[in-house]
């Protein structure tokens, strides 16, 4: 009889705990989706002004080898 009663105490638990990990599980894929976004985002300002800075590297050679004498 009391092994009866225990059991009935513990029904759902395991779906309990796997509602947990899913949650877990869904907030790190969330955080993870966050962190890609910000390195791509990143990425593109880093080739921005890596691009920035040939175009005026460009321009000053140009500016330097265009001396009127």
């Amino acid at each position: 009889m009391q092994l009866k009663s225990l059991k009935n105490s513990q029904n759902g638990s395991g779906l309990l705990e796997v509602l947990i990990a899913v949650l877990v599980f869904a907030v790190g894929l969330l955080g993870f989706a966050g962190l890609q976004t910000q390195a791509l985002r990143s990425n593109f300002e880093t080739l921005q002004r890596s691009r920035a800075s040939n175009f005026a590297e460009e321009a000053f050679d140009r500016m330097r080898s265009n001396v009127e004498q």
